[in-house]
């Protein structure tokens, strides 16, 4: 092709892919655990906590102990139901806190018949 500029083309493409893949990365991004993320990881990690609100989370977890589920973080300084709801997916609670569901006893574990 003559006189086509590839040029604007190729950047376009490269700064869509870009976009796209930064988005990706945060829609794949795990979630960050209460009981043990530093004021450094809550504030740069979750959307809608900076180090102000990361701060009372550790203080309310040093008080209190572990978080035993993301609900008892309302009761922390500054984090209101609505942010609670707006933060919920981009946090987890690790040991100590919420118990797993039991799982069904597999088949090795019964007696023969």
């Amino acid at each position: 092709m003559k006189g086509v500029n590839i040029k604007p083309v190729a950047l376009s493409l490269a700064l869509l892919s870009c976009v796209a893949l930064g988005g990706l990365r945060q829609a794949v991004a795990m979630p960050v655990d209460v009981n043990s993320a530093d004021e450094q990881t809550l504030a740069s990690a979750v959307v809608g906590v900076g180090p102000a609100k990361a701060r009372a989370i550790i203080a309310y977890r040093d008080a209190h102990g572990p978080f035993r589920s993301l609900d008892e973080l309302s009761a922390v300084q500054g984090i209101g139901e609505r942010l609670l709801e707006q933060i919920r997916d981009q946090l987890s609670i690790g040991p100590g806190g919420e118990p797993t569901p039991a799982k069904p006893a597999s088949d090795a574990n019964r007696p023969a018949r």
